[in-house]
């Protein structure tokens, strides 16, 4: 599958921005969208259409759980791949996000060229 668009959905301005470094840094040329919470990447959703999105767990807002919850409802959640983000090492959240089907992993943060090509074979192995 074309890796088409990206959307990273985090609170803090320097992680995206060091996300999307570590993209680049891995020749990923195509648009990458920023959101600064879940409710945020909810509203353009329908004007982003993303086939890649990736997911800081805590914002305020609506944390990344609440956008799962929410984007499990949308026609979005059948095309598209989320890989969730975070610092947190909590057991829960970690198996709450992967009951999704949607949701392909789990990765610490900040992102490392490792993990963007982890995310990208796994994201062409799919479908």
């Amino acid at each position: 599958m074309e890796l088409k668009k990206i959307l990273m959905i985090d609170d803090e301005e320097a992680f995206l921005h060091l996300n999307e470094y570590f993209l680049r840094n891995c020749n990923i040329q195509c648009p990458i969208e920023m959101a600064l919470n879940g409710q945020d990447a909810l509203d353009r959703m329908e004007e982003i259409k993303p086939d890649l999105i990736l997911l800081d767990m805590q914002m305020p807002v609506m944390d990344g759980l609440e956008f799962l919850a929410k984007f499990s409802e949308t026609p979005f959640s059948l095309k598209t791949k989320v890989f969730a983000l975070t610092v947190s090492e909590k057991e829960e959240e970690r198996k709450a996000a992967l009951a999704y089907k949607f949701v392909y992993g789990f990765l610490p943060k900040p992102m490392s060229n490792q993990h963007v090509q982890f995310i990208l074979k796994h994201f062409t192995m799919l479908d």
